[in-house]
């Protein structure tokens, strides 16, 4: 009898705890979260209602953080492709192939970069940004034809991102 009452003690316990842990969350100033739509359910129960993930808001950033962000994570795909190509025409490393890979593989992360970033079609971070990442996936196309693509309009492109970008 003893251990009855112990289990159904403790399975009451479970219930009183599930209830309090199912309530509904309030964010930090007092307020009831108005993107909760509805509370989940157990997999397998009968509802009467469709249950919904509650749907949060994308933050936003103001035009030029937007820019400025945008610079900081297509700057280093930038910086890449010029230390595998310097390297290469160095002859301190990297084959044809490599460095057509490399530079194809800035190019596709920087308009990858872009197409997500959210400027203005107009706006000069992204259309440099753009011309830098078509320059280098044509360098990389002359590269696997076997020519050496000249590297002026990358460098004009490069200096003309670099002069659209926040300081």
């Amino acid at each position: 009898m003893g251990m009855s009452r112990t289990l159904a003690l403790a399975a009451w316990g479970l219930v009183v705890i599930s209830a309090t842990s199912c309530a509904t969350t309030v964010p930090g100033h007092g307020a009831l979260d108005a993107s909760v739509t509805s509370l989940p359910t157990i997999p397998g129960t009968p509802t009467s209602e469709p249950t919904s993930l509650p749907t949060t808001a994308s933050p936003t950033l103001d035009p030029a953080s937007e820019r400025r962000v945008t610079c900081l994570l297509v700057l280093p795909a930038v910086s890449k492709a010029v230390r595998d190509w310097n390297d290469y025409v160095d002859r301190k490393r990297g084959t044809r192939a490599s460095v057509a890979a490399s530079l194809s593989t800035s190019g596709d992360l920087i308009d990858s970069t872009l197409h997500t970033a959210k400027l203005a079609g107009t706006d000069a971070v992204r259309t440099n940004g753009l011309r830098i990442a078509t320059e280098l996936r044509a360098m990389a196309k002359t590269l696997q034809g076997g020519g050496t693509p000249g590297v002026d309009r990358f460098n004009t492109y490069k200096r003309q991102f670099q002069g659209s970008c926040p300081k």
